[in-house]
């Protein structure tokens, strides 16, 4: 009977952190950062690129969201200023996307006892608390992040390092929209917003 209630029990949690509801004091610890709990901040919400990162598996484990992190964007969609409506909206639109997914796992992770009343500051204690990952587009939060020994994803330092690389000899075709500074040049731009001017290109 009880090899039984173990095996089911161990067939029914795929959590590893509950093996600790099997044998009191015992918990698995995580091996990988894939596993790792990924709690987001409003800005990564607003910014949009969250739902393709986690759908196309570039990214993975839960995705958790504070709920005051939830009424911070409620506040957003209610505000005065046009640029925090928007945000607000886009914010909302992600997690209703991340909601209606079946590729994602989300939690709305419900307002802790923490002593901090800021917002970074209690977005880094939680995820420090749930000891996961913090996601984020904030350099600020990052920082703080990374002096709390904090694990942190930094979003345009993602995008940085996947800027191609041009070297000496390279061929790329490039569409010349407009005139340059200097005389008889023409500028264009990559898909990534790097311009390139070209000498005697004006024609």
């Amino acid at each position: 009977l009880g090899l039984g209630f173990m095996g089911t029990m161990l067939a029914l949690r795929s959590n590893k952190e509950e093996f600790s509801l099997l044998i009191p004091y015992v918990r698995l610890r995580r091996d990988s950062l894939r596993e790792l709990e990924v709690v987001v901040p409003p800005d990564v919400l607003a910014d949009g690129r969250i739902f393709k990162l986690f759908s196309s598996g570039f990214l993975a484990g839960s995705v958790v969201v504070p709920q005051f992190v939830v009424d911070e964007i409620q506040s957003w969609e209610r505000s005065d200023d046009r640029v925090d409506r928007l945000r607000g909206k886009r914010a909302m639109k992600s997690l209703e996307q991340m909601r209606s997914s079946t590729q994602i796992e989300m939690v709305v992770h419900e307002d802790p006892m923490l002593e901090e009343t800021e917002l970074e500051a209690k977005i880094v204690a939680l995820t420090r608390m749930v000891e996961g990952r913090l996601l984020t587009t904030n350099d600020a939060m990052a920082r703080r992040a990374r002096i709390q020994q904090v694990p942190v994803l930094v979003l345009p330092e993602l995008a940085e390092a996947m800027r191609p690389v041009w070297r000496e000899g390279d061929e790329v075709s490039v569409s010349l929209v407009r005139e340059g500074k200097d005389d008889r040049q023409a500028v264009g731009y990559l898909e990534d917003g790097t311009m390139i001017v070209v000498n005697q290109a004006k024609d």
